[in-house]
């Protein structure tokens, strides 16, 4: 069954504007004849402790005026992009808090059916933060697009990595409407993973969706450097894949999330877009 509706996440700091995002989130969205819903969070600039001074008030009441305009600004421009491409589509710009801005973007997405977010190069960036509150809080699946991507969506090779875990396998759930729909799909299992819990056979994965995938191939590579995030973005760059469906996994929550070694390199480094559930 194609997804219905695509949330289109964005947090507008002072950035460069997420063209691969939209551009992909068009793209995705035609593909599925599905309605696309753009999300602004505006991260208010906060008052500082100075700000009994006039001049001050001034200041940072500008730079949040400018912040919410070049917001609503992006706003018309996505929904013109989409226009141009024949999708539906409806824009909300939230402005508050940092906090309240992610909790909103959170909100939202569960009541979509798949959410597509932009990583930032920036370690430090609230986008990334903010991928991480999706994946783990919203309970719906995520496409994470790589800044520098500028393919148009297609899915002429998706590669879904298997580890034979209940993530993967909810992933392989998930992109059900995209696998079904991909030209070729390639499993993927990396024998050597350090975690030997794991079983890494994708055979039966593999049985299971050669009754749905037009052509499906599985593949085990050998771990390269004890690195298996470092195989499976190689294999994908090496075989031009257009997605990878994969698990994302996490460890306890303290003050922060502490991600899985893989899911943290997919998220810091993936060359390619990356569909991720939890």
């Amino acid at each position: 069954m194609p997804y219905r509706t695509i949330l289109a996440g964005l947090i507008c700091e002072d950035s460069p504007a997420p063209d691969a995002l939209v551009a992909y989130a068009v793209g995705l969205a035609a593909h599925q004849n599905a309605h696309l819903a753009f999300n602004l969070g505006v991260p208010r600039i906060p008052m500082p402790s100075a700000s009994f001074i006039p001049m001050v008030r001034e200041v940072v009441d500008e730079a949040n005026g400018q912040r919410w305009k070049a917001a609503e600004d992006l706003a018309a421009s996505c929904r013109d992009r989409a226009a141009l491409a024949g999708v539906a589509s409806s824009s909300n710009v939230h402005f508050d808090s940092y906090h309240l801005v992610r909790a909103e973007t959170v909100r939202q997405a569960r009541s979509t059916d798949l959410v597509v977010l932009q990583r930032r190069d920036d370690t430090m960036s609230l986008e990334n933060d903010l991928i991480q509150a999706v994946l783990f809080d919203s309970g719906r699946p995520l496409i994470l697009v790589p800044p520098g991507w500028n393919r148009p969506f297609a899915l002429d090779r998706v590669m879904v990595a298997w580890d034979g875990g209940s993530k993967a396998a909810r992933a392989v759930g998930d992109a059900a409407a995209l696998l079904g729909m991909a030209e070729q799909v390639e499993v993927v299992s990396v024998a050597g993973d350090p975690d030997r819990s794991k079983h890494v056979s994708g055979l039966q994965i593999a049985r299971h969706l050669a009754r749905s995938c037009q052509q499906l191939s599985s593949t085990e590579l050998p771990v390269q450097s004890n690195d298996v995030g470092a195989t499976l973005c190689g294999h994908a760059t090496a075989t031009r894949a257009d997605l990878l469906v994969m698990g994302g996994y996490g460890h306890s929550r303290l003050r922060e999330m502490a991600l899985g070694g893989v899911t943290h390199d997919m998220l810091a480094k993936a060359p390619l877009p990356v569909l991720l559930s939890y």
